[in-house]
């Protein structure tokens, strides 16, 4: 699956008078899908169309200053003279997500479920050749994925009492959940600044309690001049979706048989 957004007109470079470039808008995509399609110089009050400005070319680099890279092709422009010189490049990011940890993540570990990129679209035509800062443009991308790495949960609870459950993942997400006998104030958790937070469960009568992770969300608002609030939902959690905490009854005493 793929998602669309466009370069153009949402991360032209802007200069002052003095010719200070502007600092890059950050802008947030879905670490779910493994692809992005960008478009660049498509505002038509700019001369832009949606394959670019008449008799220019343009070139990507996707990973300019950055410290994850990504991959990218574009397809031919009829106005360019060569192959991948296209105003439309076909992001593929190349991030690697931790795996689940069997004791609670650190924060480094943690911070791994977001990836920064840097991506850089240069336009050219016949009178200009060579990339100049007017003739530049760029976003800065956080690529995230919501997940959970650690379910860390009481393993007992006796009849009558409550058990915590601590989760540790993406921050800032919500974690949708179902509990099998027995009760939380809420069916989701919010996770913190850290990527983490504790659900309280109250056991009922029927057994064990099972805990079981339906769905991870995040939601974002891009910057201006889009300003829309994008949300990312992931249903295939890293680590185990299920905690089970076995639950105890006390003890009732029979009668002295005499």
């Amino acid at each position: 699956m793929k998602n669309n957004f466009t370069l153009k007109y949402i991360a032209l470079v802007a200069f002052t008078f003095v010719g200070i470039k502007a600092q890059a808008q950050t802008y947030y995509a879905d670490g779910t899908l493994p692809t992005k399609i960008l478009t660049v110089d498509t505002d038509a009050t700019l001369g832009g169309a949606l394959s670019g400005t008449v008799g220019s070319w343009y070139a990507w680099n996707p990973n300019a200053g950055a410290t994850t890279t990504a991959s990218y092709t574009a397809g031919d422009d009829l106005d360019g003279p060569g192959a991948d010189d296209s105003n439309k490049a076909d992001i593929t990011w190349n991030a690697k997500w931790p795996g689940a940890t069997t004791v609670a993540p650190t924060a480094a570990e943690i911070a791994e479920l977001t990836k920064d990129y840097k991506i850089t679209a240069a336009e050219f035509n016949s009178c200009q050749t060579t990339a100049t800062a007017s003739s530049t443009t760029e976003i800065d991308v956080k690529l995230v994925r919501p997940d959970v790495l650690f379910i860390d949960a009481d393993t007992s609870a006796c009849s009558g009492s409550t058990a915590t459950i601590t989760l540790y993942g993406t921050p800032n997400a919500v974690v949708n959940y179902t509990i099998t006998n027995g009760t939380a104030a809420t069916a989701f958790v919010t996770l913190d600044s850290a990527g983490k937070a504790d659900v309280t469960i109250t056991p009922t009568a029927g057994g064990n309690v099972t805990f079981t992770i339906s769905s991870v969300v995040n939601t974002f608002t891009q910057p201006a001049p889009l300003g829309t609030s994008v949300t990312y939902t992931n249903s295939t959690i890293i680590s185990f979706a299920t905690a089970t905490i076995t639950v105890g009854a006390s003890p009732v005493i029979s009668p002295i048989t005499f």
